[in-house]
């Protein structure tokens, strides 16, 4: 005998606070359901059926540059003269002053970012180009910021501090950059390097 009632449910759920990451709840009992085959005798006391459900919520924090930046950067042609020595100071620096948008961060979420790129080889402080001979320093809030090896786990010494606007969940950061020679007299030639937004939630 086929049902005539109880073939179809919904279950709404209602979250009256907003967090960033997962909630699970146990599982729990949602109805009985209960029937006879011939009417008017009563229902069965027992159920002939129990629903049971468990909920897992996942709600993942986003950030990202804003639309619209430059995120190149061209140090123009050098001589060797104008570039920096490892652990030396600034030569040919370029600023660049980046804005992020976030989304699903809840005030007690702390954010950083990391560059994730190539370490040069000799000296991981610096990232790797396409010229063996030249690095790229990287620099904000006034420390050095190595890069962080893909599909490694940033330490601290590679996070830049976010002080995201929780309101608005919006935030900015500068990068100064400059190329370093990581030998005395480095062949002439062009030279690139990429490095990869990497954001940290904890």
């Amino acid at each position: 005998m086929p049902l005539t009632t109880a073939r179809r449910g919904r279950l709404h759920l209602f979250i009256n606070s907003p967090f960033t990451g997962s909630v699970s709840v146990p599982e729990f009992k949602v109805l009985d359901l209960y029937g006879n085959m011939t009417s008017p005798k009563p229902m069965s006391v027992r159920p002939i059926m129990s629903l049971f459900m468990s909920v897992n919520v996942v709600v993942p924090p986003r950030c990202q540059l804003a639309a619209g930046q430059q995120t190149s950067i061209d140090f123009g042609a050098l001589s060797p003269a104008q570039l920096a020595s490892p652990g030396a100071g600034r030569q040919g620096v370029v600023k660049r002053n980046f804005q992020i948008q976030c989304s699903n961060v809840s005030a007690k979420v702390k954010v950083s970012l990391a560059l994730e790129g190539r370490p040069y080889g000799q000296d991981a402080r610096y990232l790797k180009t396409s010229h063996g001979g030249i690095a790229i320093a990287m620099e904000s809030g006034g420390k050095l910021v190595p890069p962080s090896r893909p599909g490694s786990t940033p330490a601290s010494n590679q996070l830049i501090p976010i002080a995201l606007d929780y309101s608005s969940l919006k935030a900015q950061f500068d990068l100064l950059a400059w190329p370093v020679k990581m030998q005395p007299r480095p062949e002439p030639g062009a030279f690139q390097g990429n490095a990869t937004l990497l954001f940290d939630f904890e």
